[in-house]
């Protein structure tokens, strides 16, 4: 035999061995392997800018107009119609992984809970938690909290498919 053939010979082996390592651990695998841990996500809040709206169905155009928030006794109705357990947000004990979904933020009260109350309607386990961003009170109407992020990756898709609006998988608190 000589040299190049025997180099042919080599590689081609080498090629074959290289396959078989990659190949047959594939054909043996039975399956996916369970995870020790549950992977952790972590998504950052959606920031509320000036000028900007909740979303908007798919093809529908706004306008980027804030429309003054309504008198306190409207804002006192609603609140009344709804119960005074609105605002607050639902206690998790330490320690405990819960998820949310917040569905939209606002700057107008009026508007969150009107929100709310279509929400609650659908039965969607619905709060409004109030904070301050860019020195201005928002208004953030969240879905539930649930112990599996596949649950409010649900409560997500649901809020989707039945109010056409995007939410953000969020953990809570």
């Amino acid at each position: 035999m000589d040299r190049a053939q025997l180099k042919y010979r080599i590689v081609g082996a080498l090629v074959l061995i290289s396959l078989a390592l990659i190949i047959v651990p594939l054909l043996l695998d039975r399956g996916p392997r369970e995870v020790a841990e549950p992977v952790r996500l972590s998504f950052p809040e959606h920031p509320v800018i000036a000028g900007e709206s909740p979303a908007l169905p798919h093809g529908e155009t706004g306008s980027t107009e804030w429309q003054e928030t309504p008198p306190a006794a409207i804002v006192e109705q609603v609140r009344e119609s709804l119960g005074d357990e609105v605002a607050d947000p639902p206690e998790v004990p330490q320690g405990v992984d819960a998820w949310i979904v917040q569905a939209a933020s606002f700057e107008s009260e009026a508007s969150a809970q009107d929100l709310l109350g279509r929400l609650r309607n659908a039965d969607f386990p619905v709060f409004i938690e109030t904070g301050r961003a860019g020195g201005k009170d928002i208004h953030r109407v969240r879905i539930g909290p649930v112990f599996a992020a596949d649950e409010a990756a649900q409560f997500r898709e649901r809020l989707g498919s039945q109010f056409k609006l995007d939410g953000l998988v969020m953990k809570f608190p």
